[in-house]
């Protein structure tokens, strides 16, 4: 699994010492993981950052960076949610 960058408000369009964003990354890494399940990797999957902490979940980072205590609890509740749950599902589905 290939989990791209949550939001950094700061980040997002501002280029680092390289030249990327934060918007880029999330871009590249999506197209990359897209290229090799092209070439038949089943097993590897993508998830953007912003689904699990987006623009939403502000209030939960205190200095634009570092998600706080309740900001890392958010990211593995929806973590479960948008990920877990479904690919146990899936498993579960295929086995009826």
């Amino acid at each position: 699994m290939v989990i791209s960058p949550i939001i950094s408000p700061t980040r997002e369009t501002t280029p680092n010492a390289v030249g990327c964003t934060l918007v880029a990354m999330r871009e590249i890494l999506a197209h990359l993981v897209a290229a090799l399940q092209a070439h038949g990797d089943r097993q590897l999957h993508d998830v953007n950052g912003l689904e699990l902490f987006g623009p939403e979940s502000l209030d939960c980072l205190p200095d634009g960076l570092h998600p706080n205590a309740e900001g890392h609890q958010r990211i593995a509740r929806t973590f479960i949610e948008k990920v877990v749950q479904p690919f146990f599902q899936g498993l579960d589905e295929a086995r009826a």
